[in-house]
């Protein structure tokens, strides 16, 4: 049975250090507030400027959940989580839209392009807290 602090006896650590969190932001003190907020947290976290090589990253990194900025330079967020999504051993990461972009259309234009969730700027941390549940929920389930 876990613990308080989401370990259980067999557990080396809790969940949430067990957690690998990608920011992908160009807004240069929203992105590294963000990433020092989940770092504070007790996740693992990497902070990218541009999604140009987020399959890479994606694959070397390994992150259970991504927050992805939708307007980046270059490729923005709905192409960069197109071409996520269309990878194979990509498809299970928890791939989050982190925007200010956020009536209804926006949002199921999100899902439709591949986003399993969205997250509005400024941040909300109700929201940021269920969605990081949902992430633990699926590591656990994709172990």
């Amino acid at each position: 049975m876990p613990d308080a602090d989401g370990s259980s006896d067999g557990d080396a650590a809790p969940v949430a250090q067990l957690l690998r969190i990608l920011v992908v932001d160009d807004h240069h003190d929203g992105g590294a507030v963000f990433e020092l907020l989940l770092r504070s947290m007790g996740y693992e976290t990497m902070l990218m400027r541009d999604a140009e090589n987020l399959n890479e990253v994606v694959r070397s990194f390994q992150p259970h959940a991504v927050f992805l900025d939708i307007s980046l330079p270059g490729m923005d967020g709905r192409e960069a989580a197109r071409r996520l999504r269309r990878e194979i051993d990509l498809k299970d990461v928890f791939l989050v839209a982190h925007t200010a972009h956020g009536t209804p259309n926006n949002v199921l234009e999100f899902r439709n392009v591949g986003f399993d969730a969205h997250l509005h700027k400024p941040l909300q941390i109700e929201k940021l807290l269920a969605l990081l549940a949902e992430a633990r929920n699926r590591a656990r389930c994709n172990r």
